[in-house]
């Protein structure tokens, strides 16, 4: 029986050394990662004082050159209202007339009008709109997604004076 419990107490002692080496470490890892937590928050702060310093700069900047701030247009928009006459090129005027659509234009009629067209001639798959060989002419490309359809269709359309 002493023989068993001189086992048991080397066993409960390994154990407990074990534990207290875990604890150990533990405690190490979480020192760690509280002063990375705390270096987190000072890049953080750094990033935003150096990101308005710069803005700062812009300013001072633009304002030494007489600039004035400028709100830009993405390339793929276009400041003309959905409703308003548009001109379109030729080869989009050719492909409307085909589907008897006739000018005036209006970017909505015009749109409505390619959607009708993709849809009757099953050109959609997937997520993809595969072109035939009419819109593979109309827009210079193989396929392309229904959002990307309007940055298509708009490099046709230009204002009416």
């Amino acid at each position: 029986m002493n023989e068993l419990s001189g086992d048991y107490e080397t066993q409960l002692s390994k154990s407990l050394h074990e534990t207290n080496t875990l604890i150990e470490k533990l405690s190490k890892l979480t020192t760690s990662m509280m002063e990375t937590k705390n270096d987190i928050k000072a890049l953080d702060t750094l990033v935003k004082s150096v990101t308005q310093d710069c803005l700062q700069l812009i300013k001072v900047w633009n304002k030494s050159n007489g600039l004035k701030k400028v709100k830009k247009l993405q390339s793929n928009q276009t400041n003309i209202p959905k409703t308003e006459n548009v001109d379109v090129s030729d080869k989009m005027s050719s492909f409307l007339l085909a589907l008897d659509l006739e000018s005036p234009y209006n970017r909505v009629d015009i749109t409505r009008t390619i959607q009708d067209y993709i849809k009757k001639h099953n050109l959609i798959h997937d997520d993809d709109i595969n072109f035939d060989e009419t819109l593979s002419t109309l827009f210079n490309e193989e396929k392309c997604t229904f959002f990307n359809l309007h940055t298509l269709i708009s490099k046709h359309i230009t204002t009416s004076k």
